[in-house]
């Protein structure tokens, strides 16, 4: 005896009337099922009725119940689901007694169709999408916002047709270069990871690749085959310039938002500090300083929003993989401390967006006009 809630769609958004089915294992005698509501989203309608009520439960009674709260198998009801988020609801199923006797006077026990329960009562389970967005790119050159819809452990794709939205999408670009940047090729490959796919898989490698970048970069910069002479700004004991964090002890100083935020911090202005050969500009660590792959965000790490920090990890990687084999900078370039953790969907999506605005002569995309976008690029706004 098992008892399923499905909704319609499949995948349904907020609603006051979301369509649900209750559906019974076959074979069964089964002829009606009751539903509880025992949990739902903080702000919903059934939340809101769980608090006033005494007990723990909120019976679901669709209009065309057969019996009081009943709910018929296959038929599809409507339930107020106004607010994204797990409901948790109790069903029990039941049938029809045998007896047919209509009781020998009025409001006799017997003059009611009898009932009696089929098994134990069940605990279902009715996801409804939850919207989330992530801001992508970097104020001085434009920002976006990844958008997904996510039920239960999973994102979804949404389609105007189903939910009335297309997701997942990169949306509210402020800027023409954020703009083309959003419908890169780049940055639509990796959207398309996206789809239908567990939120598990999408997240980034943080530790390995924060341990990576902290062993790899100073192996770099005090290799004076690669560069002019070696960078002792890399050296391992030398101490940051924002955090007071020795580079070496970064790869076990990631796993919080403040300890992210710290360590792209560090890694960022020693990175920058190299490739502008060292504090004075005139170390010549390089042929010479590497003004051509710069930062697109501020290298600045916020424990508030890991999304800043996420934003800036990923322009690290971008901009060391494009230094190190720079053979302007470089007497030969670095092919030996690459960086090889897999980043992972959504860092890698930060990646190719910052790159895509990082070029000074952006491809138009879709809706934008070659002349609007190159010209962005040198300054000019809209309007």
């Amino acid at each position: 005896m098992t008892i399923t809630l499905t909704t319609t769609p499949t995948y349904a958004l907020p609603n006051p009337a979301v369509q649900v089915t209750a559906s019974v294992a076959l074979p069964t005698t089964c002829d009606f099922i009751r539903l509880w509501c025992v949990a739902a989203p903080e702000g919903s309608t059934l939340y809101k009725q769980l608090q006033k009520t005494e007990s723990s439960r909120v019976q679901i009674t669709p209009p065309n119940a057969p019996v009081e709260g009943g709910i018929l198998p296959e038929v599809p009801f409507s339930v107020t689901l106004d607010v994204g988020g797990r409901y948790i609801f109790v069903g029990q199923e039941y049938e029809y007694g045998a007896t047919t006797y209509g009781g020998g006077y009025s409001n006799a026990p017997a003059a009611y169709t009898p009932e009696t329960k089929l098994g134990a009562e069940q605990t279902l389970y009715v996801y409804i999408g939850q919207r989330m967005t992530q801001r992508i790119g970097a104020t001085t050159y434009g920002t976006a916002a990844l958008l997904v819809y996510v039920w239960n452990d999973t994102i979804r794709e949404t389609t105007s047709t189903l939910q009335g939205v297309v997701s997942p999408a990169i949306i509210s670009p402020s800027s023409p270069r954020a703009s083309s940047a959003a419908q890169s090729a780049g940055v639509l490959t990796q959207l398309l990871l996206f789809r239908n796919a567990a939120v598990s898989t999408l997240a980034p490698n943080l530790q390995p690749l924060v341990a990576e970048l902290v062993t790899k970069i100073p192996q770099h910069m005090t290799n004076d085959t690669n560069n002019w002479h070696a960078d002792p700004f890399g050296l391992p004991a030398y101490p940051d310039l924002v955090d007071s964090v020795e580079i070496e002890n970064l790869s076990t100083r990631c796993e919080t938002p403040l300890a992210l935020a710290v360590a792209v911090r560090t890694i960022a202005s020693w990175l920058k500090l190299h490739q502008a050969n060292g504090y004075s500009g005139q170390e010549n660590y390089h042929n010479d300083p590497d003004v051509t792959n710069a930062f697109v965000t501020e290298g600045a790490g916020d424990e508030s929003d890991p999304a800043v920090s996420l934003a800036t990890l990923a322009d690290i990687v971008r901009v060391y993989e494009a230094h190190r084999v720079d053979a302007t900078s470089h007497t030969i370039p670095d092919v030996v401390h690459s960086i090889t953790t897999v980043l992972g969907p959504l860092l890698t999506l930060h990646k190719e967006f910052l790159s895509a605005m990082a070029t000074l002569t952006p491809t138009a995309s879709g809706g934008e006009q070659t002349g609007t976008v190159q010209l962005s690029a040198l300054g000019f706004k809209l309007g």
